[in-house]
């Protein structure tokens, strides 16, 4: 098969002269399921995965008791133990959904695999020889599918900026597709301790904080002439916020200029955005963080109302880490396909611990 470049089609060009890009597949394993459906009906009416978990307490100051650690786990890997198996399990069904939409002729060769994976430096980080069995176990999800090239990234050095730069692969004919996505688990004894240690985890004494949860996401992105369309790609935003986790005392403005560079590509003000999917992580920086964002992108003005629809996945699934950007992206997707009521513009954020912040809008097919 013949690269796009040259099979005498010309790509779709976009407002901006670049190759238009689409999301034409999806897939996702998270505490819903399987089902991009089931995520989006999770979120939108606010189910919640977190509950007690009889493997960890802690006491609570102040009184004889203990309080349980709040967790979101993927039921179906109640019995896996070790988190390097886990994400393999997640990985590889997320991954075989979003392969689907790829014909089984399709040239592997040509395909880049990349995913977002805990920073080595975490407890959870997977080292080199554990990042090999994960490409081996990934790649044999389809026959051929070794010749594809595989990439592990760290979500701490920008979500967004990876697939940002692994976009500019796509568009430059150095690719006919590409898989994002990404894998985490957080719900292991020694991350859930970390975090207790800190202060940042949520227990049934009290609900400030992040609930560890687990899952996994791919988006299939290809050129919109090579593919049928789930969401069009149509900016990315990337940024620094200086004053990350600091939102109680600082000025935050990363993520609102991250949101106006991915309009720009548009030429959309904000009130065009119909939803937004909130990035954080469930703890009060990331909260005030969004509130800050808000009240930058839509000033109150009286008689103007915000009408934009929020979806905030941490509520229902917890703390996703390096799944989160690339399962929101499957929400925003899973969006489009839920017409009552319909939306056009959805925006998809990232905002985390780290710096970076990213913003990606997606605009209906």
């Amino acid at each position: 098969m013949m690269r796009l470049e040259d099979s005498g089609t010309s790509p779709e060009k976009n407002a901006s002269g670049e190759v238009a890009l689409v999301i034409s597949g999806l897939g996702v394993c998270c505490p819903s399921g399987d089902v991009p459906s089931a995520l989006l009906g999770a979120v939108a009416t606010h189910i919640s995965a977190a509950a007690a978990d009889e493997r960890f307490s802690f006491p609570v100051p102040g009184v004889e008791e203990e309080a349980a650690v709040l967790t979101a786990p993927v039921p179906q890997l109640q019995e896996l133990k070790d988190p390097p198996l886990r994400m393999v399990m997640l990985a590889q069904t997320a991954l075989e959904q979003a392969l689907a939409a790829l014909s089984d002729d399709f040239t592997w060769d040509e395909l880049l695999v990349l995913t977002l994976v805990p920073d080595a430096r975490t407890p959870r980080g997977l080292p080199p020889h554990a990042l090999n069995q994960l490409r081996r176990d990934l790649s044999q999800l389809r026959p051929g599918l070794g010749r594809a090239a595989f990439r592990f990234a760290s979500c701490e050095e920008g979500a967004v900026a990876h697939l940002q730069a692994a976009c500019a692969e796509l568009r430059e004919g150095k690719r006919r597709a590409l898989l994002f996505g990404g894998v985490d688990t957080l719900v292991d004894l020694v991350t859930c301790t970390l975090l207790a240690r800190d202060g940042r985890i949520a227990t049934t004494h009290n609900s400030e904080g992040r609930v560890p949860g687990e899952g996994a996401a791919y988006v299939l992105l290809q050129p919109e002439s090579a593919a049928t369309a789930l969401a069009h790609l149509a900016g990315i935003g990337c940024t620094v916020e200086p004053h990350a986790g600091e939102a109680d005392a600082k000025r935050m403005s990363g993520l609102s200029a991250a949101v106006t560079s991915s309009l720009e590509a548009r030429s959309l003000p904000p009130a065009a955005l119909d939803c937004v999917i909130a990035p954080h992580d469930g703890s009060l920086s990331g909260a005030l963080e969004w509130h800050q964002t808000v009240e930058r992108l839509f000033p109150r003005r009286e008689g103007v109302p915000r009408n934009f629809e929020e979806l905030l996945p941490c509520r229902s699934f917890g703390d996703l880490g390096a799944a989160a950007l690339p399962l929101a992206l499957v929400l925003g997707s899973a969006r489009f396909e839920f017409t009552y009521s319909s939306v056009k513009h959805v925006m998809v954020c990232e905002t985390g611990d780290c710096p970076q912040r990213g913003a990606v809008l997606l605009v209906s097919f």
